[in-house]
């Protein structure tokens, strides 16, 4: 079975039947489609293709330099002044159209502007400034141009500089000088005055003025009593006029008048009050004078430079009468006996520092708790709120009992009743330094060295001589004891050993 298919297409189309492609370059032919065809036959498709040529037109048009046309998206200026550009579906059956474009652009006007200016002068050209500064430039005029295309202005300016002129000249004090409006004199002496167009060419001109002055000015400057006037010329200069200057007309070499600067100083007089809060003891010296707790308050007339003045003195003191000082204790105390030692003063609320031997025991306390050895002595200071200062002193008279015990029986019997013959003593840190036992022949029995006399008690020797118990009898002893205010003394005697 065959069927012709016949159909017209734009210029790129194609159609595919049963996979075989149809277009401009293959616009015809025949496909097979198997059993397609009643009865399962095989059916051939005869295909003619038509093709419509795609419409073209032509764009063209003259445009500024700058200036640029968008088409269908594509943009073209003057660095891309041609192309084409394809219009889908834009034709007649539905088909693509094609526009040509090109393009033609007018170069841009310009035009140069030079000009020779004053310095400080400026111009400007469609809203630019030019100037000193920025002497030249482009400027563009849009549309000015004769096609209204945009116009371009190149400008170079030149500038004459400002004349500049000097004036000096020597005058009095007191002259002044008028320049253009401007006025110099001795506080303004220089200074620069514009002259507008006063130069060539219409420009200005500028004059640095400088004024120098005779110096005819004479100082006095003095230092006088409170009482004393200073006559200069026809002023009078006093306490109440201590300063000012005074001119004298024509006076100077220079035929200026004269100028003098008259500063006068006064000694005080005005009572100068020492006032202070002072110890008992405390003092000063006052115009040679002294003021001290017996002399409290007075003035004093101090002649200087020939003119008086006067200091009141007052001191204060928290006291009516000098205050005392004492150490409180018991009047007998034994050797290493700890006391309680108590402060007295009639000091304003003191506070007390103790020193035994020079060693501080407390630096705020009323009282303490010290042990006297020997020879010791101990050191109150008192110091109230102003920080004036008591002290006293105190030595102790010991009453020297070392307190030592050696009993003369014992009894080493295991009843734990004097099974040991020891040393006694009644102060820590007590030195047994050696014991010696001999036997009544002179044999050495027993030897201890280098003990606390406080821990030996409860040691000691328990009657044994190399392990062997010592026979009833009469033994000798020596002992050396060292005390705890370093004295060393040698005791010695018998004990009875009763078994």
């Amino acid at each position: 079975i065959q069927e012709n298919y016949a159909q017209t297409l734009c210029s790129g189309q194609s159609i595919s039947i049963n996979g075989t492609t149809f277009s401009e370059s293959n616009p015809s032919g025949s496909v097979t489609l198997p059993n397609a065809a009643q009865g399962g036959c095989d059916s051939i498709v005869n295909v003619q293709l038509l093709f419509l040529p795609a419409i073209q037109e032509n764009y063209a048009q003259t445009l500024c330099s700058g200036q640029s046309i968008s088409i269908n998206g594509t943009t073209f200026s003057e660095s891309n002044p041609s192309g084409s550009v394809t219009l889908p579906n834009a034709a007649q059956g539905g088909c693509d159209s094609i526009v040509n474009v090109q393009l033609l652009f007018l170069p841009a006007i310009q035009e140069n502007y030079a000009q020779t200016l004053c310095s400080g002068q400026s111009i400007s050209i469609n809203g630019t400034t030019f100037s000193e500064s920025n002497p030249s430039g482009s400027v563009t005029l849009s549309n000015a141009a004769q096609s209204g295309c945009d116009s371009i202005v190149n400008v170079n300016l030149t500038f004459a500089q400002t004349i500049t002129g000097a004036y000096q000249a020597n005058t009095c004090i007191g002259d002044s000088l008028f320049i253009n409006g401007q006025s110099f004199q001795f506080d303004h002496p220089s200074g620069s005055v514009l002259l507008l167009g006063g130069a060539m060419g219409g420009c200005d001109s500028l004059v640095n003025v400088d004024l120098r002055f005779y110096d005819d000015t004479a100082i006095i400057h003095q230092t006088l009593c409170v009482a004393d006037t200073l006559v200069v010329a026809d002023s009078i200069f006093s306490i109440h006029h201590p300063s000012g200057i005074v001119s004298i007309s024509g006076a100077a070499y220079t035929g200026c008048d004269s100028v003098i600067d008259v500063s006068i100083d006064f000694y005080a007089v005005d009572t100068t009050f020492v006032q202070d809060t002072i110890c008992w003891y405390d003092s000063i010296l006052v115009n040679n004078h002294t003021y001290s707790f017996e002399k409290m308050e007075g003035f004093e007339v101090i002649a200087t430079d020939e003119c008086d003045s006067l200091v009141a003195i007052q001191l204060y003191s928290p006291y009516d009468q000098i205050p005392v000082i004492d150490i409180l204790s018991k009047d007998s105390i034994c050797y290493g006996e700890v006391v309680k030692l108590n402060a007295f003063s009639t000091l304003d609320a003191p506070i007390y520092s103790w020193l035994q031997n020079d060693t501080l025991l407390c630096d705020s306390c009323e009282n303490v708790m010290t042990q006297i050895i020997r020879d010791d002595y101990v050191t109150l200071v008192g110091t109230d709120p102003i920080g004036c200062q008591l002290t006293t002193e105190r030595e102790f008279d010991v009453l020297m009992n070392y307190g030592v015990y050696i009993p003369n029986v014992f009894s080493p019997n295991g009843d734990g009743i004097n099974d040991k013959f020891s040393v006694y003593a009644n102060k820590k840190g007590e030195k047994l330094i050696k014991l010696n036992i001999y036997d009544r022949w002179g044999n050495r029995v027993y030897v201890a060295e280098n003990k606390d006399v406080q821990a030996f008690k409860n040691d000691g020797w328990d009657g044994s001589y190399k392990g062997k118990k010592m026979g009833t009898g009469v033994y000798v002893y020596v002992a050396i004891i060292e005390f705890i205010d370093g004295n060393v003394r040698e005791f010695s005697g018998d004990v009875t050993l009763i078994r």
